[in-house]
């Protein structure tokens, strides 16, 4: 009797007790998983922006100060020297196609280290990132910044002569598809441009993530970098000695390094949506290859080497192929 007595108690305690509660209490109130007073983001001191980089050295983003990121555990793979700097691997949440990125570690800290640091209280409800590129951000073919650009060599005069862009065999449309926006408008080679300028380069247009393909073998010269309104370009010397910058590339890097050997129909990259353009889109930049130096220079009105060619009727051809 006394054990069903304490049984009882217990069951009309327990009614009360949820009674008492009532439907506001049944849930506990959701708290966001990290109070946003700790989100990581770029604080780079005095500086209004934060370059990224790849572990390789190339510059391939830049963010404005206050943007988030997300910083990973800093030991191994997650560490690395750059630039003489010590730098930790992040991710930029609003650029998943960025991977594999590093900035330098003192300049990533939460919003409130970064108050106490610099003195300025940045918003915790931080916008987007911004990627800088120079000159007008309304022009799609903005000046390059070629400060880390290397300075290429000419092919020699044998290289060239062992395969020519004349010729039968040379080479594949860049593209899986055909399509023909660079016949016309403003993606056609030598349209113009802003200040004076005349495009140097053909606009491809398509879908967004669509394959980039090298048009023949080669070497790449100059590994994925930041080229304009945060997408990136890839140089490779093609087999015959003739350079294609293969421009406005979205930012995975497929492992290309630079010295890496691909083959024909080897995909470089994807197509990415650039700002102020109809679609996504590749931008693609073909040199004689005779010449040396980096491929954006003044001196002429494409803002390119002297070298540069018009590649409108190498991709009709190409195109033309089945």
């Amino acid at each position: 009797m006394a054990k069903t007595h304490a049984t009882l108690t217990l069951l009309l305690a327990t009614a009360a007790l949820t009674a008492h509660a009532g439907p506001q209490d049944s849930a506990p109130e959701k708290k966001p998983a990290v109070p946003t007073s700790l989100q990581m983001i770029a604080c780079p001191g005095s500086q209004k922006t934060l370059s990224i980089y790849s572990k390789d050295g190339q510059k391939v983003a830049i963010i404005s100060a206050g943007s988030p990121v997300n910083k990973f555990q800093g030991w191994g793979e997650n560490e690395a020297t750059i630039k003489s700097q010590k730098m930790v691997r992040i991710q930029i949440p609003t650029e998943p196609d960025l991977e594999d990125i590093f900035a330098d570690e003192e300049s990533v800290l939460t919003a409130d280290a970064c108050t106490a640091r610099t003195g300025v209280k940045l918003p915790y409800e931080v916008p987007a990132p911004t990627t800088e590129v120079a000159g007008d951000k309304e022009d799609d073919d903005d000046e390059d910044d070629e400060s880390d650009a290397p300075v290429l060599e000419a092919a020699k005069d044998e290289e060239i002569a062992a395969f020519s862009l004349d010729s039968a065999e040379c080479c594949r449309f860049p593209l899986a598809t055909r399509p023909k926006s660079f016949l016309g408008g403003m993606a056609r080679f030598g349209a113009g441009r802003k200040r004076g300028r005349m495009h140097g380069g053909a606009d491809l247009y398509g879908v967004r993530g669509q394959s980039v393909l090298a048009v023949t073998s080669g070497t790449v010269v100059r590994a994925p970098y930041l080229f304009k309104s945060g997408t990136l370009a890839v140089d490779v010397r093609h087999k015959g000695g003739f350079v294609v910058r293969y421009g406005e590339i979205s930012g995975k890097s497929f492992g290309l390094q630079v010295g890496t050997k691909v083959t024909e129909g080897q995909k470089l990259g994807e197509m990415k949506y650039v700002p102020g353009a109809p679609a996504p889109m590749t931008h693609f930049e073909l040199y004689k290859g005779n010449k040396s130096g980096k491929l954006s220079v003044p001196g002429n009105q494409y803002s390119r080497r002297s070298d540069i060619l018009n590649p409108t009727p190498y991709l009709v051809k190409w195109g033309a192929k089945k």
